[in-house]
C-alpha cells in the first residue's frame, strides 16, 4: 500500500499495517509478518498539500513524542517503551 502523504510518525504506519492485516488475514495460522518502508525523501523535504485528501497532516507534537520515544529506545533499547496494544493481556493464552 502507498500513503497519499510521506510520513515518519510510527503511529500512522502502525494503523495502515494492522488495517492491511485485517482487510487481508483469512484466519489461517502466520509464521512471518514484516512490514517495510520505501521512496524514502528528505526529513525536511517540503510536502505538497493535496487538496483532495482530507487526512489531517501529523501534528507537532505527536512529531515531538515519535522523536522522544526514539530517543528513549536509543538509550535504553527496543524494547524499553511498546504500545499498549502490542502487550499481552491476562486473557490472552500467550500471556504470563
Amino acid at each position: 500500500m502507498i500513503l497519499n502523504q510521506p510520513t515518519a510518525s510510527t503511529d500512522v504506519i502502525y494503523r495502515t499495517a494492522c488495517g492491511l492485516f485485517d482487510e487481508l488475514w483469512d484466519g489461517t495460522p502466520i509464521r512471518l509478518l514484516g512490514i517495510r518502508t520505501g521512496k524514502l525523501s528528505e526529513e525536511n523535504a517540503p510536502v505538497q498539500l493535496n487538496l483532495f485528501d482530507y487526512a489531517a497532516p501529523v501534528s507537532e507534537k505527536q512529531k515531538k513524542l515519535d522523536a522522544a520515544l526514539d530517543q528513549i529506545r536509543g538509550k535504553y533499547g527496543d524494547n524499553a517503551v511498546k504500545r499498549g496494544s502490542l502487550m499481552s493481556s491476562p486473557n490472552h493464552p500467550g500471556s504470563k
